[in-house]
């Protein structure tokens, strides 16, 4: 007979936590399994003992497990060797506590302690991995091993065994796996997952099932999406212990016991939502509202069921009883169907939109608006739907600049494009064939922040379009999708959206059908540039130049995004979250602070001035970090004495003298043209000189000018139908005063410069195709010296004589009115003829 049918006694519980604590106090890992561990246990008591291992695992995983951390009867330290030797997890009020002792604390996603570090008192390394590999197991294992699961949720009566489910799984599919395997990828990968994965019967029956029947606890955002759908209610471990959604029912349901409401909970209740609406800010979840309530009254009732009393019982009474902006808010937020009468009523003050099921998803009135995220047909789609796009168009075009027939000329090629495609095609490419067909003279990225905003829309509302039309259309802009349409499609496909509702993977069920996939953008290059910053913390000598930082940045990621876009992305993501990053070493950590002059948390703060010497700045800025060991040690940034600047990459030097040259042509055009000094017949087009200029560019045609190349394009096209004049040549400028002579010598002069930095620019380019762009010794510091200087001048070679001429320096030029103009210090950019 099992002795597992009967209790333990104190006495065997004591043994076992003996066993457990001689056991965990040499160890320096994990144990491999606790049904292993528990076998030598048996075979160790020997015949003091009378339970099976089986039993003794159960005793400790169901009883002992969650108790360890609060044995006060044994020291601190042995309670941490034994939760870390027994895998046991921990709850997050202990993680708290013993960060609050000052001790590193890891976890895993099952709340295993992973690592800990306190220093002088305990360390106990990193869990080594014991997860499977991912490729391991193939995609169609994995399929087979969700469909399986499915089958057997659905076929239960009451809840699973796992190690059974899975060996039965083994034996039928004749796995290469071992069963403890297969067990242990589902555990660790599969269930956290349980949601969002993929299966052939997407039906959320189906999932509450599996989570129900495995005793899988469940997430808050799938938990939220229960409670909007029916009656739930969690155990302490978060796993479902009953739901009812109309005839759907898993668990008992007891209510014949249930005491009726009073009048005075009644009140209670109303008086209640009166005084949120007043005070809170809306719309709120309504189960939060119930949860508030019950907090506030102190009733022992279940929060299913003060909601279905407010749903069938008071709702009818809410448009008596309430009245004005109190009662719009509650019907609102409390979701609360309207008959046509009072919304006519409501009508006659305010525009109101209302959802199938006649409730509120827009009010807009005097001094309220409300709106809801699942509203159908939104009028517009806010900015922060799209973070990773760029705030403005690079050409200064925005959206507001585009007309009817112009939004209706650009979706009705997209749809042209799309609606026979089984693939997704590359936007601009979409958009030279449209400037190509219909001449637009907008640019791509005006054109593509148009067609996002002009998607969603079309999108959502066109019930003629096809789906896998609509889903190409909304991959490749990258819209998010609503949630109406997103459950539409996961009838027929599998459906993967990112945190922010974009669709990244679209896959028909039935054979040779569509199947999509495109990589997060935004989290790709998030990442990708976490990475490189890691990589320049590695040795934090001083802060970076950010301008450099991005443009080195860029050329590691191979990215089409600007300079100004990955500014954004570093600003508005990595920046913010460098105080939190515990995934990486503390070492790290401060090193990305302190290179990219990132102000320090307070909370971060306190931690470091326990380990080192710290010294910020006003911004709360790293100046100094000494550890008390010695171990890391950023030396003092003096702010009266920057840091000499690091070497900058050929062509981002010859960017920047191009780009100079370029501002400096316009500024003596202007001085000339106000000071009226140049005939009309020694003037030429501007634009064919900036054309001139774009077909230079396009030579040379290194990473860095392209953005320069960009600019002058973009004065190029605003130059449709209203050229302007420009001096043809420097020379042939008839000056008419008495300093005609000085003017000229130093025009000449300038005209001389100009052809050896022409010339110079060209070997630069040469020597650049030499080399093939050889890697450089470090990503802000390369080998290769520039032979242009960055403010534009011209560095001699050593074999050239030096121009020992005793030519007059001329610093100013006096005009014939009078009037003066200052030398420019930089050269004069001429026409391509002449260099």
């Amino acid at each position: 007979m099992d002795g597992g049918e009967e209790e333990f006694t104190p006495e065997e519980d004591k043994a076992m936590l003996e066993y457990l604590q001689e056991k965990a106090g040499t160890a320096r890992t994990p144990t491999k399994g606790m049904e292993k561990f528990w076998k030598e246990y048996v075979k160790h008591m020997g015949d003091r003992n009378r339970r099976s291992a089986k039993s003794i695992q159960k005793r400790f995983r169901n009883d002992l497990s969650e108790n360890l951390h609060r044995m006060k009867e044994l020291d601190f330290e042995t309670r941490i060797r034994m939760i870390y030797f027994s895998r046991t997890r921990l709850e997050q009020e202990f993680v708290e506590e013993l960060r609050a002792r000052g001790a590193e604390v890891r976890v895993t996603e099952l709340r295993y302690l992973r690592e800990y570090r306190d220093k002088g008192v305990l360390e106990l390394p990193r869990e080594p991995e014991t997860v499977p590999k991912i490729e391991d197991f193939t995609k169609l294992e994995d399929w087979d091993m969700f469909e399986h699961l499915c089958d057997a949720a659905n076929a239960a009566k009451e809840p699973l065994s796992m190690h059974t489910v899975w060996k039965e799984f083994w034996r039928k599919t004749n796995s290469r796996h071992s069963v403890n395997a297969i067990e242990t990828r589902f555990r660790v990968l599969m269930a956290p997952k349980l949601d969002v994965l993929p299966m052939a019967d997407d039906t959320i029956e189906t999932r509450i099932k599996i989570f129900y029947f495995t005793r899988t606890p469940v997430t808050q955002r799938f938990f939220d999406d229960l409670e909007e759908g029916g009656d739930v209610e969690l155990d302490e471990n978060r796993c479902i212990l009953k739901f009812r959604s109309g005839s759907f029912v898993l668990g008992d349901f007891d209510e014949q016991n249930e005491r009726p409401f009073s009048e005075a909970e009644d009140k209670e209740m109303l008086d209640f939502l009166l005084g949120m609406a007043e005070n809170e800010e809306w719309p709120v979840k309504q189960m939060d509202v119930w949860r508030k309530f019950k907090s506030v009254s102190g009733s022992d009732r279940r929060d299913y069921v003060i909601r279905n009393h407010f749903t069938q019982a008071l709702t009818p009474k809410l448009v008596d009883q309430l009245d004005g902006d109190a009662r719009i808010k509650v019907l609102f937020a409390m979701k609360v169907p309207i008959n046509e009468d009072f919304a006519n009523e409501l009508r006659q003050e305010a525009e109101l939109e209302l959802d199938r099921k006649r409730q509120i998803v827009w009010y807009k009135g005097k001094g309220l608006e409300l709106e809801s995220d699942e509203r159908p047909h939104k009028k517009r789609v806010r900015e922060e739907e799209f973070p990773d796009s760029e705030s403005e168009n690079e050409d200064g075009e925005g959206e507001e600049c585009f007309t009817a027939q112009e939004d209706a000329e650009m979706i009705q090629f997209l749809v042209e494009k799309t609606k026979n495609t089984k693939q997704l095609l590359s936007p601009r490419q979409l958009w030279e064939e449209f400037v190509d067909s219909n001449g637009s003279t907008r640019t791509f990225s005006a054109v593509r922040a148009r067609l996002r905003h002009l998607i969603f829309e079309f999108v959502h509302e066109n019930q003629e379009l096809h789906l896998v039309t609509k889903v190409i259309m909304l991959m490749m802009y990258r819209v998010p999708i609503d949630r109406d349409l997103l459950k539409r499609l996961k009838h027929n496909a599998s459906v993967k959206v990112s945190e922010d509702w974009r669709i990244v993977q679209f896959k028909e069920y039935r054979d040779g059908a569509v199947n999509l996939r495109v990589e997060d953008e935004l989290k790709r290059d998030k990442a990708a540039m976490l990475e490189f910053l890691v990589d320049q913390a590695q040795a934090p000598n001083y802060p970076l130049s950010l301008d450099n930082f991005f443009v080195e940045c860029k050329r590691v990621m191979n990215t089409e995004r600007s300079l100004r876009s990955l500014s954004q992305l570093f600003h508005r993501y990595l920046r913010p979250i460098l105080n939190r990053l515990e995934e990486f070493p503390l070492a790290t950590r401060i090193g990305m602070l302190y290179i990219t002059e990132t102000p320090v948390d307070e909370s971060f703060e306190e931690e470091l001035r326990q380990r080192a010497e710290l010294i910020l700045d006003g911004q709360r800025c790293i100046l100094k970090y000494k550890e008390h060991d010695g171990v890391l040690e950023i030396p003092l940034t003096v702010k009266e004495k920057e840091p000499e600047p690091a070497p900058e990459t050929t062509d981002f030097r010859m960017f920047r003298s191009m780009e100079k040259l370029f501002e400096k042509q316009n500024t003596v055009i202007a001085k000339l043209l106000e000071k009226k000094c140049v005939p009309m017949e020694a003037m030429t087009s501007k634009k064919k000189f900036l054309t001139a200029f774009q077909k230079l560019l396009d030579e040379i045609c290194t990473p860095a000018l392209a953005e320069l190349r960009q600019k002058v394009g973009a004065q190029i096209r605003r130059l449709e139908g209203q050229d302007e004049k420009v001096p043809a040549k420097t020379s042939e400028v008839k000056w008419g005063n008495e300093k005609q002579g000085k003017l000229e010598e130093q025009v000449s002069k300038l005209e001389g410069e100009m052809g050896k930095l022409s010339e110079a620019l060209r070997v630069s380019e040469l020597k650049l195709r030499e080399l093939e762009f050889e890697h450089f010794s470090s990503p802000i510091t390369p080998k290769v010296q520039a032979q242009v200087q960055v403010d534009g001048s011209e560095k001699k070679p050593d074999n050239v004589p030096k121009d020992e001429s005793n030519e007059p320096k001329v610093d100013d030029v006096v005009m014939s009115d009078g009037d003066t103009v200052e030398k420019d210090e930089d050269i004069v950019m001429e026409d391509r003829d002449q260099s």
